[in-house]
């Protein structure tokens, strides 16, 4: 659960692009097909991604729907879990892409914003959002959203 100051402070550590908080921002990923049509890798930051990602749900179905992809093993893992809000942030990119929004564009843009594993103190979700190329908050009482899995490609 993280407060409005501590998620600026986060953007502005790891000087991730944020359209309000930090506009001169630049966090270079270094994206690439995993090959299989399915995923993504960041080779910065060791993580793999959805290559698209869940369409709008609500949270219980969000969380019904990681648990069977990983019970089914999606891409040959059964790891895949909800991103950070840093995770999250470094696929934010400075500019939109031929799709309008600001993604590389390997990703869907089916999800112009997703949902982050973080709560919003006192109340409420975070989630960033590639067309307003930000994050923001919801209200506790959204009914649901988008969400881009990932994993973390090295075991530690």
């Amino acid at each position: 659960t993280l407060q409005d100051e501590q998620v600026h402070r986060l953007i502005a550590q790891w000087n991730f692009f944020d359209a309000t908080v930090n506009p001169q921002g630049v966090f270079d990923n270094a994206l690439a097909d995993a090959g299989d049509g399915l995923t993504v890798i960041d080779q910065k930051t060791d993580l793999m991604w959805q290559r698209s990602g869940l369409d709008l749900c609500s949270f219980q179905s969000t969380k019904r729907k990681i648990e069977q992809l990983n019970s089914n093993g999606y891409a040959g893992y059964h790891d895949w879990r909800m991103p950070s809000i840093e995770e999250a942030m470094s696929l934010l990119e400075t500019t939109p892409n031929v799709k309008g929004v600001h993604l590389h564009s390997c990703f869907s843009k089916k999800q112009p914003f997703i949902f982050v594993a973080a709560r919003r103190k006192p109340t409420g979700y975070w989630f960033v959002d590639f067309k307003q190329s930000k994050i923001y908050w919801s209200s506790g009482t959204v009914p649901g959203g988008y969400s881009r899995l990932c994993r973390r490609i090295s075991q530690q």
